[in-house]
């Protein structure tokens, strides 16, 4: 049966401690506790949250675009297609 690897512990600790300011240790424990109490043993996926970052990569472009940046100058910016661009930027 797999473990829950140390590191990805470490992570998680990590990760809470940034986003709540002042989090005592103790409550930090409570919560990987939890965690590795209902997951621990099993296989989980965890995706990579690509949705958001496109979400704010596509609101980038529009801002851009609405602020005069030219397709062209997006598209090598962003590093995507002229027809790329033009869709995002058409999304409202």
């Amino acid at each position: 049966m797999p473990k829950i690897d140390d590191s990805f512990i470490f992570a998680l600790k990590d990760a809470v401690s940034r986003e709540v300011s002042g989090i005592k240790n103790d409550s930090l424990n409570r919560i990987v506790d939890n965690i590795t109490g209902v997951y621990g043993g099993e296989m989980v996926y965890i995706g990579k949250n690509y949705k958001n970052a496109l979400s704010v990569r596509n609101s980038k472009i529009r801002n851009a675009h609405t602020s005069g940046n030219s397709i062209a100058t997006l598209s090598t910016k962003f590093l995507l297609s002229e027809r790329q661009i033009i869709r995002i930027t058409k999304k409202t």
